[in-house]
């Protein structure tokens, strides 16, 4: 298992909309609406080139099978350019910056990764659910804004995304030809809770969407953090610490990863792998246990509604006893 030091949290902030600009909101649902026609452009896209996008490689040394994105066979069929290793690139069969000429080449790219990341997603799942629905668009789905395309001002608790709808094209600086994009800043409302989440790591990127059941603004913080390593030879100092679970990694269709610190002949750190199988019996085996203690408190409400003079009788803990009593003697 290849050790990752990072991992990432996030936070969600409800946008109050009735304090922006009355030019800001109107500017946001354009933006994201655009994103969300340039997404579903790029899913139909993908869907017809799948076979030349995704390829199926097997690992050398686990010899497992994994997904392997073509990103340049998308590029080359959707995005012209000027500054290419292969030299330029001013004609493509399906040229996106001519039909949506009002977003810049990054914000292309972010459209581009989000759509490629639900649809790996769902062939992924399609290996085992063979029912799953292609992924499709019937709402506004948030695009992944990068780091170098937003601004967070905690001290003014305003964050500004960069916008290309008007785009200057022809403004020059220093006798060059410059693309100019404008800064859309609106407030944010950071609680003490968010503003400690944010200190512990660093920003990567935001997503801005439209809740589908009550119809409000959000805005999603992806925080990445960093995580000590510690080696397998433990310090005197750590025999003393309790035994602590670090995390749970389900993934899609594949093993899951439980990593815990363990004290045993001075090794710290460990892993296991639980396979899906043994993943599902336990759901099941948590789902009897707990149908199980609702009906013991079930039956220890109607003790102590009939013996309310008694006290203890309608003890849970009384009750549990009773049951494994009785399934002893069951038993023997």
């Amino acid at each position: 298992m290849v050790r990752n030091t990072d991992f990432v949290t996030s936070i969600s902030i409800e946008l109050d909309t009735k304090s922006f600009d009355s030019q800001v909101f109107p500017r946001l649902k354009q933006i994201l609406g655009r994103d969300g026609r340039v997404m579903r452009k790029y899913l139909d896209l993908i869907e017809m080139y799948e076979n030349d996008i995704f390829q199926e490689v097997r690992n050398k040394k686990t010899k497992k099978k994994f997904l392997q994105v073509d990103l340049v066979k998308l590029d080359t069929l959707t995005l012209t350019t000027k500054k290419s290793i292969k030299g330029n690139r001013t004609k493509v069969p399906h040229d996106l910056k001519s039909k949506f000429p009002r977003i810049s080449h990054n914000e292309l790219l972010e459209c581009r990764d989000t759509a490629i990341g639900m649809y790996k997603a769902y062939l992924e799942i399609s290996k085992s659910d063979k029912s799953h629905n292609r992924p499709r668009i019937h709402r506004t789905i948030p695009r992944i804004i990068g780091g170098r395309q937003f601004k967070l001002d905690i001290e003014n608790q305003m964050l500004s995304i960069k916008e290309s709808l008007d785009t200057n094209i022809e403004m020059t600086r220093r006798n060059m030809k410059r693309i100019s994009h404008r800064w859309l800043s609106f407030p944010v409302n950071l609680t003490n809770f968010d503003l400690e989440k944010i200190n512990e790591g660093r920003i990567s990127s935001i997503r801005i969407y439209k809740h589908k059941s009550n119809k409000k603004y959000y805005c999603d913080f992806a925080i990445r953090k960093t995580v000590k390593q510690i080696s397998y030879k433990a310090e005197k100092s750590m025999l003393s610490k309790e035994i602590a679970l670090v995390g749970i990694d389900l993934g899609i269709a594949r093993d899951a990863v439980v990593s815990v610190y363990l004290l045993v002949q001075q090794k710290v750190f460990d892993t296991y792998f639980v396979k899906l199988k043994n993943v599902e019996n336990i759901k099941i085996s948590l789902a009897r246990l707990n149908s199980r203690y609702s009906e013991l408190q079930n039956v220890a409400m109607i003790r102590k509604n009939k013996h309310n003079k008694e006290g203890n009788s309608a003890d849970i803990f009384a009750l549990i006893r009773e049951k494994c009593n009785q399934r002893g003697a069951t038993e023997t």
